[in-house]
């Protein structure tokens, strides 16, 4: 007999047989694989009326080292309904990073991505390093709307 087997008590076996059968009665819309059937709760951008899901992922400087497990998750989050990305210019190559991953599965115009920019040293420079930064973040991939 294995060690595991003469560590479990018939209180322990009994418990877990209980909580297998509570999750096996369940309804459908309670257990995680039912879960992708939910509606997404979406609300409308007041400047375009555009309608996207109140929730989204919020991401952090990702490198090309994470891509794959990037990719995974964005691809998988778009399967799932969500839409919405956050980043920001300081975290690095994440916008790029972000980009490329989502136009691998040509995703890119079916998301929403919400790019942080940091205003307190927007408004420390001359005005012409402002449209250089800003001509420089419109042509990344991950932020063309």
């Amino acid at each position: 007999m294995s060690k595991l087997i003469r560590t479990l008590s018939r209180r322990t076996m009994f418990e877990t047989g209980l909580a297998a059968a509570a999750a096996l009665a369940l309804p459908p819309w309670a257990r995680a694989a039912g879960a992708s059937k939910l509606q997404i709760i979406k609300k409308k951008i007041p400047s375009t009326g555009e309608k996207i899901p109140v929730i989204g992922i919020g991401t952090n400087a990702f490198r090309m080292t994470d891509y794959d497990v990037l990719h995974d998750v964005l691809k998988r989050m778009h399967e799932l309904g969500g839409r919405v990305i956050e980043t920001a210019s300081g975290y690095r190559d994440s916008e790029t990073v972000i980009g490329n991953a989502l136009a691998q599965d040509n995703l890119r115009k079916q998301m929403f991505i919400a790019t942080k920019c940091d205003v307190a040293a927007l408004c420390q420079i001359r005005s012409t390093a402002a449209r250089r930064w800003k001509a420089s973040t419109v042509k990344r991939p991950s932020s063309d709307r």
